[in-house]
């Protein structure tokens, strides 16, 4: 049931990850605009501002990255509703229950197709 639950949450938050993924590319191109921009410095801010570029560029690819491989919303409903399904299944596939369901339908459908054939 957790995993039923949490598959649900990951679901709320998909719908989040758009802006995620425009923010991380807004950054990314920031970071370039700052790495190519060509402001001269001293060289040790110009350094600084290449290394601080470098890691935005970096962390905002993988950001990118996560945001844009996230399943969709629909997806992890899918994916909820068919484990919620097999759960449902194994509980009933060692019941009582379920057989007298299937010998009980098994009549009824050879009952109806007798009578059809009459």
């Amino acid at each position: 049931m957790n995993e039923i639950l949490l598959l649900i949450y990951l679901a709320d938050l998909s719908d989040k990850m758009y802006p995620l993924l425009l923010g991380s590319f807004c950054v990314l191109l920031a970071g370039i605009m700052l790495w190519f921009g060509g402001i001269q410095f001293d060289d040790d801010t110009s350094a600084r501002m290449v290394k601080t570029a470098r890691c935005i560029i970096k962390i905002s690819i993988v950001v990118a990255v996560f945001a844009f491989l996230y399943p969709s919303k629909n997806t992890l409903y899918i994916a909820a509703s068919a484990k919620t399904g097999q759960i449902g299944i194994e509980k009933l596939q060692g019941s009582n229950t379920l057989e007298k369901a299937i010998k009980l339908l098994n009549k009824k459908l050879d009952e109806a197709l007798a009578e059809e054939k009459k």
